[in-house]
């Protein structure tokens, strides 16, 4: 594989628009391209095979606990079904059920009975991030079979239009971080005013969404020194400057691995938008984020949502 010989690679940014800033932009498909052969590559220098994975998770020990899984949307946009059958026979143990839009929630909540969920230890469900069709009050009677069912509903704080609509969810309702083009819920002040307005309501941290706002992760420390005991799961993907997800860079993972021991074991749901065949290889990239080396036993202890 030939490189450009002016590519530099710079700490805390992302692998494949590092590799694209000597490029003109028609060419910048191309080095994701690159960088994404170059990333598995790296990744495989670290695991042979899936039984090397969890050789190493239960080397580390804090990996096994902290289920990695994949969000069904990223896998399959709109075909939770689809996403589902993606995932079986890998050994998964964490799924986000994916209803972004509020077109896709009722067919999903409609269809729980029939899914086969046996699988997994943690299933969540993504609440809509935009209402245009439904109203808030019925996307939350929608979703009110997860209370007895123990899920966390993952909210974002810009779709939340009447807090009592998600009170009676309790820890089951699950505040998220936001990305750089929201206007609420990008840093902890701002995320401060939902959980007094829901002040038993978990935390879903997006790694990606912290990055993008502030490079260095210093929003995400101090979201976990916050509200790390509300922590429920974990978001992770690369995003790029228009807040798309991407598959894991290798600068993504050295830079979640710095804080990896500050954060309590929770599972680990994926949102990077990935093609079946390179669903095994980003579980793999996953999991090197959180391998650290050493214990979680200094970090907060999480509160658990079961």
């Amino acid at each position: 594989m030939a490189f450009h010989p002016d590519l530099v690679l710079y700490p805390h940014c992302d692998l494949h628009v590092s590799l694209a800033l000597p490029l003109k932009l028609k060419e910048f498909k191309e080095a994701r391209q690159i960088g994404a052969q170059f990333q598995n590559a790296l990744s495989k220098l670290f695991f042979d095979s899936d039984s090397d994975l969890t050789k190493a998770a239960q080397r580390y020990g804090g990996v096994l606990m902290r289920h990695i899984g994949f969000s069904t949307g990223a896998l399959a946009l709109g075909d939770f079904r689809r996403g589902l059958a993606l995932l079986a026979g890998r050994g998964v143990r964490a799924v986000e059920l994916s209803a972004l839009r509020d077109g896709e929630l009722p067919s999903l909540m409609a269809g729980l009975d029939q899914l086969d969920l046996s699988a997994f230890e943690h299933i969540s469900v993504h609440a809509p991030s935009k209402l245009r069709t439904v109203r808030e009050s019925v996307v939350a009677d929608l979703l009110r079979p997860c209370i007895e069912r123990r899920w966390p509903v993952v909210l974002h704080p810009d779709a939340i239009g009447d807090h009592g609509c998600w009170s009676d969810f309790g820890a089951m309702a699950c505040i998220e971080n936001m990305d750089a083009r929201k206007s609420d819920g990008r840093t902890s002040t701002e995320l401060a005013t939902h959980f007094e307005r829901l002040p038993a309501a978990s935390f879903c941290l997006d790694l990606g969404h912290a990055q993008q706002v502030d490079p260095t992760l210093g929003i995400a420390r101090r979201m976990l020194s916050d509200f790390g005991d509300r922590l429920a799961q974990i978001h992770l993907s690369e995003l790029d400057v228009r807040a798309q997800h991407h598959a894991l860079s290798m600068a993504t993972v050295w830079s979640v691995s710095e804080i990896a021991r500050l954060i309590p074991p929770c599972p680990v749901i994926l949102e990077s938008i990935v093609p079946p065949e390179s669903i095994d290889s980003e579980l793999r990239m996953a999991a090197m984020c959180f391998e650290t080396g050493r214990s979680n036993a200094d970090a907060r202890p999480s509160v658990s949502s079961a």
